[in-house]
């Protein structure tokens, strides 16, 4: 939504379309990372309960730095857009007769 909050109505395809295929490339990267720590923190070792745990535990521990650091730049980067050309004051619904 906030992706397609700030772009014009004529070019919301577009940006559906930006997010959509950022979402898919992105998945598909980050599943490739987690696999790799994984794998190379011994869940390559399937008859090895400890080292494929030990191996799990890492990705995930990996992905949980991704999600914090993502959540970190939305909250530094997204801002909500002010009505009315003023900064500082708060956003107003308008309402089309």
């Amino acid at each position: 939504m906030a992706a397609l909050g700030g772009v014009a109505p004529e070019q919301g395809g577009l940006a559906s379309g930006i997010v959509n295929t950022t979402y898919q490339v992105g998945s598909a990267i980050g599943l490739a990372a987690m696999t790799a720590i994984a794998t190379s923190q011994g869940a390559d070792k399937l008859g090895d309960l400890p080292s494929l745990t030990g191996g799990f535990q890492a990705a995930f521990i990996g992905a949980a730095v991704v999600a914090l650091a993502g959540a970190g730049l939305a909250l530094v980067t997204l801002r909500t857009p002010a009505v009315g050309g003023k900064t500082g004051e708060p956003a107003k619904e308008r309402i089309q007769a």
